[in-house]
């Protein structure tokens, strides 16, 4: 059982230990990162750098190095591995985990990128899964609405007043891509499947799927910059 959702706390690429029912969340900016930049590239492998060279945009591709060298650092400190010399696979639906090999303790991590910020999250045997989203205007909000929400939550949606849908719309959707990728399965779920809710109570909540209530999941808000919006899913 988790003890409790955590706050989130200054990225650290030498975390403290991590135990059961304990996890750790961290998020920075990328400029943050940067600051680190030659130590946090040094980790990355062919593999990731040919992934990001794929990326057309520049910037897009320094971003993806940054972030994926500083995972490899955290997991060094929490595996007691050297942070190159870690291997990844990924499940049907493209979810990364750590070989099990190089994973005794089961640590499972997810990881999420947004404009200038990036939010990591790690704890034992359990899934998880973290979003973090800069909020930014929407061309067609109540159309994507449409296909995002549940019939519940576009009928709170709708009885919102428009300056206030924005925010709802982004504290949905963190909610659920949280979820969907604590799950490892992805949009394959079906968003308008699920059902988390779109009030402002940032106590954590259960979610109901394809009209069951699943018991063993809950979905918490996280206080986080004000242009953003974030939330954590955890199997409990």
């Amino acid at each position: 059982m988790i003890a409790r959702f955590p706050e989130i706390i200054p990225f650290q690429a030498s975390p403290p230990p991590l135990g059961q029912g304990q996890m750790h969340l961290m998020v920075a900016s990328l400029e943050f990162l940067a600051t680190d930049r030659e130590r946090i590239l040094s980790v990355i492998n062919e593999e990731e750098q040919s992934r990001a060279q794929r990326l057309i945009n520049a910037a897009h591709r320094d971003n993806f190095r940054l972030v994926r060298g500083a995972l490899r650092l955290c997991l060094e400190q929490y595996l007691g591995l050297p942070a190159e010399t870690l291997r990844f696979t990924v499940n049907p639906y493209g979810k990364p985990e750590i070989d099990p090999a190089q994973n005794p303790r089961a640590l499972r991590f997810n990881v999420s990128h947004s404009h200038q910020m990036v939010a990591f999250i790690f704890t034992l045997g359990k899934c998880v899964g973290i979003d973090i989203e800069f909020i930014k205007p929407l061309r067609n909000m109540d159309g994507l609405a449409r296909h995002v929400c549940n019939p519940r939550e576009l009928t709170e949606f709708n009885a919102l007043d428009f300056a206030a849908r924005r925010e709802a719309f982004f504290r949905l959707w963190t909610r659920k891509e949280a979820f969907i990728k604590a799950k490892g399965q992805g949009l394959s779920m079906g968003l308008r499947s699920i059902y988390i809710g779109i009030d402002t109570n940032s106590a954590a909540r259960p979610v109901q799927y394809r009209d069951n209530w699943l018991n063993n999941w809950l979905v918490k808000d996280l206080a986080c910059d004000p242009q953003y919006k974030s939330a954590v899913a955890i199997e409990t």
